[in-house]
């Protein structure tokens, strides 16, 4: 339908020389797109080192772990779970509390 009239807003189509061209065009661009990526996948390690030099470094156990959690949990690490409990009963205590959830 060569002879057919466009739409209003439609393009024409394209020869088929144009067609082939930009198919050139993106298969080019996409092939570089991956060989991109593919770099930025084998070095991984790289860019996360120079995101963060100053990161402090790592502790490793269950005993380390349990300490980040107790001083997050707690505070400076300077209370124990009952004074910490303590300290904050006066939100389940205070009127108009509807459960006493808000530890």
């Amino acid at each position: 339908p060569a002879s057919a009239p466009l739409r209003p807003g439609r393009a024409a189509p394209l020869p088929a020389e144009e067609r082939a061209r930009r198919l050139q065009e993106m298969q080019a661009t996409a092939a570089l797109a991956d060989e991109a990526r593919t770099q930025r996948l084998a070095q991984p390690g790289a860019d996360d080192a120079s995101d963060a030099p100053d990161a402090p470094p790592a502790r490793a156990g269950p005993a380390a772990f349990l300490q980040e959690t107790r001083q997050g949990m707690l505070g400076d690490g300077g209370l124990t779970v009952e004074g910490a409990v303590r300290r904050r009963q006066h939100y389940s205590d205070r009127k108009g509390a509807l459960d006493g959830s808000a530890l």
